[in-house]
């Protein structure tokens, strides 16, 4: 039964695999009102013969069923309209053959109901559906006619019709709404997990090439490595940035649609700009490249703005930059203060830009594919629709074949007033249980900052013996371990009535567990995405005071 199914299944979808997915729905559709009476007819007919000796009863079905039976061959050779006519009309000339021969108890009236819907099903189009319903309702009209019906009986029967016309009409609007919705939020969703590949990709490229300069001066046996002050910078920033990046993608995965509204924050500007120009120096220098930095002396120190958005421009505008600039040239960087915004010039030593290229610089995927110039395309479209987010504006000025100046205007609410925000040492003894120990480390280094002790274990049971010499005041418990995940875990801990009242703090870089029912009746008392963030970790200590006291 199974296999005669499956194959039933595979009949259905053929031409529907290579179609767009709102034609596929109208080839399956019209698929299985081709095979599925085709198959109706031929097992009923005999019966209806055997019951009536009616001649007529036998042939009839026999020959409309193998009609039916060719739909889905035009739909393997796409002619899809050949395919949707022979059906609508075979199933119409049937109705009204069946119906003149079986007389008023045949129903015709509720057939008639359903071919009007599916016609709103299978033709996307007004046109073709006023034809298929005014088709169902000659034939329903020469039925009534022969059937005698009353005055009554036409207005019942006019008014469930327009009743389904009406109905079919907006569910379908709304179904054919709600699909291009879908559409769009798909397209959205690539976008940024495009935005996202670029922006990584940028700053894994400096990372690497720190790494690879360094290694390349130094014997493969070397146990140490020296490197300056301002290259670890370089390579800290970068690998914030690619962090502040995966961030993204986690939130990613709970939205639905476009990026949050702009989060903004202090900025020490003038520091922002030397150590993102710092970082791409790294990866200019391959072709011996200069980025020159101009400061205005309008430039404020700090400003309230979206520092995140911001290094979203100037990373994608430096890349472009570099991988544009001719070999032995030099990039300059302007910073300056308008009344209520930051204007930033970048202006490279490159090739240039045609007019048609300069009408397609802000269009996705649209890149120079040469050898020379390699790129996915999603720099400058970035940049402008992070510039929408920030209603800030950009301006191109460049001629072909002496170089570009891309000048962006970003609107921001400074300067703010200067103020050294210090982590208070909470003092605190906190239990980390993590089976990864570079995320053991890490997060020491992390409490150690908030003036905490860590004591750290790679599993949930040897970090319970060891509460037993020293119970700690706090626990970070990562929600995925070897054999083990956080509700589990967390259970086996409340056990143990020293520890039923610690407050334990889930980390993990799944999102939505923060909404598992079964760990908040387990008595979970924050939730931290990982890679966690310092002031989050220390907010969440700090919280775990009240939980202490209440407890």
């Amino acid at each position: 039964m199974n296999a005669v199914l499956h194959q039933l299944k595979n009949i259905i979808n053929l031409g529907a695999r290579d179609a767009d997915a709102n034609e596929a729905r109208s080839i399956v559709i019209v698929n299985i009102m081709g095979i599925i009476p085709a198959i109706f007819t031929v097992i009923m007919a005999p019966v209806l013969y055997a019951v009536t000796g009616d001649l007529a009863i036998l042939i009839s079905p026999l020959i409309e069923g193998c009609i039916l039976f060719t739909i889905p061959f035009w739909n393997v050779m796409r002619r899809h309209n050949i395919a949707k006519l022979v059906m609508y009309s075979t199933h119409s000339l049937g109705l009204l053959y069946f119906g003149l021969l079986m007389g008023p108890d045949a129903n015709i009236e509720l057939i008639v109901v359903f071919l009007i819907g599916l016609s709103f099903l299978i033709y996307p189009n007004t046109a073709s559906r006023l034809i298929s319903v005014a088709a169902v309702v000659v034939v329903l009209t020469i039925l009534g006619i022969s059937f005698g019906y009353h005055f009554v009986k036409w207005l019942v029967l006019a008014a469930t019709i327009l009743l389904n016309v009406m109905v079919f009409y907006f569910y379908s609007a709304h179904f054919s709404e709600s699909i291009d919705a879908l559409v769009m939020q798909n397209k959205a969703k690539s976008r940024e997990f495009a935005r996202t590949n670029h922006e990584t990709r940028n700053h894994l490229n400096v990372a690497n090439t720190v790494c690879e300069e360094y290694l390349r001066h130094f014997p493969t046996d070397t146990e140490n490595v020296t490197i300056p002050v301002k290259d670890a910078k370089a390579l800290s920033f970068s690998i914030n940035r690619i962090k502040e990046v995966v961030n993204n993608v986690l939130d990613y995965s709970q939205l639905e649609h476009s990026r949050p509204a702009p989060a903004y924050g202090k900025v020490n500007i003038r520091q922002w700009v030397e150590e993102l120009v710092a970082s791409y120096q790294i990866f200019a220098g391959e072709k011996n490249v200069n980025i020159r930095l101009e400061l205005s002396p309008n430039l404020p120190y700090t400003v309230m703005a979206d520092e995140k958005a911001m290094t979203t421009i100037l990373s994608n505008l430096l890349s472009n930059a570099i991988k544009f600039t001719f070999s032995n040239t030099a990039i300059t960087v302007q910073l300056d203060a308008g009344r209520d915004n930051i204007i930033m010039r970048v202006i490279d030593q490159g090739p240039g830009l045609t007019e048609s290229q300069s009408a397609q610089l802000f269009q996705a995927y649209i890149s120079d594919r040469s050898n020379r110039y390699k790129g996915t395309g999603l720099g400058m479209p970035i940049v402008l629709e992070t510039l929408k987010l920030l209603r800030g504006s950009i301006a191109v000025k460049s001629n072909d074949g002496v170089g570009s100046v891309f000048i962006v205007t970003i609107p921001v609410t400074g300067p703010a007033q200067e103020s050294a925000e210090q982590l208070a040492p909470l003092g605190k003894t906190v239990l980390v249980v993590d089976d990864n120990p570079m995320n053991l480390r890490a997060t020491e280094l992390q409490l150690q900052k908030t003036g905490c002790t860590a004591i750290k274990h790679m599993d949930v049971h040897t970090a319970i013996q060891a509460t037993f010499l020293k119970c700690p005041q706090v626990i970070l418990l990562d929600y995925q371990l070897n054999g083990m995940n956080g509700l589990e875990a967390i259970q086996l801990i409340r056990q143990h009535e020293h520890l039923k009242d610690v407050p334990v703090i889930i980390t993990s870089g799944i999102t939505g567990i923060d909404t598992d029912k079964g760990l908040l009746a387990a008595g979970v008392t924050g939730f931290l995405n990982k890679p966690v963030e310092l002031h989050r970790l220390y907010h969440y200590l700090q919280m775990s005071e009240s939980a202490l006291t209440t407890g």
